[in-house]
């Protein structure tokens, strides 16, 4: 209000407008990633896909983007464990191999800077009421797993190959993402609100972070990313 000359440029009521690098839009209610950005950024992934090693500043500066769209999708903060084991490994030797893994968060990457570009809900980025509570469960035989809301419940017997191809923290984990993906077929909401509840504490920390060596979990990698597509393609 001291400027006389930034009042009289913006002191009047508007819709839509830019501020801290995104466009906020009141009547949509949503926040999203400007195009120009949008452009650049992907074009810099693109690039960075094309690559079979990258330098520690190429790295740097796409990490910093990217935590820059992970404040509108907080669960794509999720994908920036093995992006940030490549920086760190480029500061010490100052080039290092892009790995196959790293290459396929990259693509997830792009679908998150395309749901940033075309407006995420401010519904989803605030604490809010569960509209998808959910209860799944593992044993060495099975998965299942029930939708409070939805009344739906579930149940998968492994084969004997099945059986002995995953610890019980990964059936534990892959349990909790089949059962929300089969609940939110049942939720109503415009912009569900998931909850899976498990006695799993590793399962749990999986769901919101990536604290296992991504060389040595693979099928835990799959399974989140597929976890996430889930989650955007219901606007969860």
């Amino acid at each position: 209000m001291a400027s006389m000359r930034k009042l009289k440029a913006k002191a009047f009521l508007m819709e839509i407008m830019d501020f801290l690098g995104w466009e906020i839009n009141t009547r949509k209610f949503t926040v999203a990633l400007p195009n120009d950005k949008h452009t650049i950024w992907r074009n810099q992934i693109k690039e960075m896909l094309t690559l079979t090693k990258a330098h520690y500043k190429e790295l740097a500066s796409l990490i910093g983007r990217l935590n820059h769209v992970a404040f509108i999708i907080p669960s794509a903060r999720y994908f920036m464990n093995r992006l940030r084991k490549l920086e760190t490994e480029a500061a010490r030797f100052g080039l290092v191999k892009v790995s196959a893994e790293a290459r396929k968060d990259l693509r997830l990457w792009l679908e998150f800077l395309q749901k940033a570009n075309k407006g995420i809900s401010i519904n989803n980025i605030i604490f809010r009421k569960v509209t998808s509570l959910n209860l799944s469960d593992s044993c060495e035989m099975g998965i299942g797993g029930y939708g409070h809301h939805s009344g739906i419940a579930w149940r998968y017997e492994f084969t004997k190959e099945e059986q002995i191809s995953f610890d019980i923290n990964q059936k534990e984990y892959l349990a909790s993402s089949i059962n929300q993906k089969i609940q939110l077929t049942f939720n109503d909401s415009q912009f569900p609100c998931s909850k899976d509840i498990t006695d799993n504490t590793s399962a749990c920390a999986w769901m919101y972070k990536s604290n296992f060596d991504p060389a040595s979990h693979p099928v835990n990698n799959e399974i989140a990313r597929e976890t996430a597509k889930t989650l955007m393609k219901h606007n969860c």
